[in-house]
């Protein structure tokens, strides 16, 4: 098509040239000649387009059928690893549920915002386990690595408000939290209106977005100027009273020993560069692009989701009981069970992978 496209686009050229000596603007010319190629390639994109929409059906059996393939052939190999994680994240989910109905009444009866945010970070965590099990299923490691990133943050932020939420100096942290919510709902209303007519949709009324406004004002004034910015609801954590760093969060977290598997994980999240050699693994002793599922790479994402789900419960059943901070019995016992679940995954993980390589 080289020589072809050259020609195209020679004439064009001219044709645009020819209009301008005619007295067209520069952008005039360029808009007529583009609305005339338009007009004569339509009729062939249509007619491109039924064609492959009449193929579609063949075409999706085909790829239904391959999937099927793939999924048992993967299966086949870590079926007992994937197992094992979906076992100890129904577990967690299990005895999470049985820990909130057993506070859920004496929490809301006080007002317990820990509980609150502690409930509703498990939740969000569990649903995402869940989702990294699909992800395994279909053969892909990288996208349950993205959403590991996210367990893991979840899970820093879910020991913070545990650790220094039932402190009397920081009894107001988890309350904080739920209160930044109107900061990034506030912003995200302004850019909305800024491209709303660009894309289409409807602008926001005024008053709605002068109420959103008036409640972004009242949070600032009463936690500060910091609290408008990411991690604002942790400014009172920090020496220097500015906003929280996440690596300042995952300091007070004590969890700077897994700062590399973040970063490393970030990498499959962010755009940067260092993506592309996640993308290429090495196969049979030869770099590859990955562009589909793959039968390797499950174990280190599992474990990583795993390890930051059981860190929510600790923090679930320590720092969200109302009756400030006790650890009972039954939820020691639970949490001893639950952690040798997500380890048997660990081990059949590692069993799994290097009988691929092989």
């Amino acid at each position: 098509m080289g020589d072809d496209g050259t020609a195209i686009a020679e004439t064009i050229a001219s044709t645009v040239q020819l209009l301008v000596q005619s007295g067209m603007s520069e952008d005039q010319a360029v808009t007529a000649v583009v609305d005339e190629v338009s007009k004569s390639i339509d009729p062939s994109v249509q007619t491109v387009y039924k064609e492959l929409l009449d193929k579609q059906p063949k075409l999706m059996r085909q790829e239904r059928r391959l999937r099927r393939l793939i999924h048992a052939d993967i299966y086949k190999r870590w079926g007992s690893a994937f197992d094992a994680f979906y076992v100890a994240a129904y577990s967690i989910a299990e005895a999470a549920d049985v820990f909130v109905s057993r506070h859920a009444e004496t929490a809301e009866r006080s007002g317990d915002d820990v509980f609150e945010v502690l409930v509703g970070l498990h939740e969000r965590g569990r649903r995402i386990a869940w989702e990294i099990h699909h992800l395994f299923t279909g053969g892909f490691p990288l996208g349950a690595l993205a959403r590991a990133r996210t367990l893991y943050e979840l899970a820093v932020v879910g020991t913070v408000i545990g650790e220094y939420g039932r402190l009397p100096q920081h009894r107001d942290l988890a309350r904080r939290y739920l209160d930044h919510r109107v900061i990034a709902v506030e912003r995200h209303a302004r850019e909305y209106q800024r491209t709303a007519e660009h894309r289409g949709y409807a602008p926001y009324e005024a008053a709605y977005l002068q109420a959103l406004a008036t409640q972004r004002d009242a949070v600032i004034a009463l936690y500060g100027k910091e609290f408008k910015e990411a991690n604002g609801w942790a400014a009172c954590l920090t020496t220097t009273g500015h906003a929280a760093k996440f690596d300042y969060l995952e300091q007070l977290a004590a969890t700077t020993h897994l700062r590399s598997d973040y970063q490393w994980m970030c990498s499959e999240v962010h755009a940067g560069s260092i993506g592309l050699i996640l993308n290429t693994p090495e196969v049979d002793s030869q770099l590859g692009p990955l562009i589909g599922p793959t039968d390797s790479g499950f174990g280190e994402p599992g474990e990583m989701a795993l390890t930051s789900l059981m860190s929510l419960t600790w923090a679930l059943f320590i720092s969200g009981n109302p009756n400030q901070g006790q650890l009972e019995v039954t939820d020691y016992f639970s949490l001893r069970v639950l952690a040798l679940l997500g380890a048997r995954f660990g081990v059949l993980a590692d069993n799994c992978e290097p009988r691929i390589e092989a």
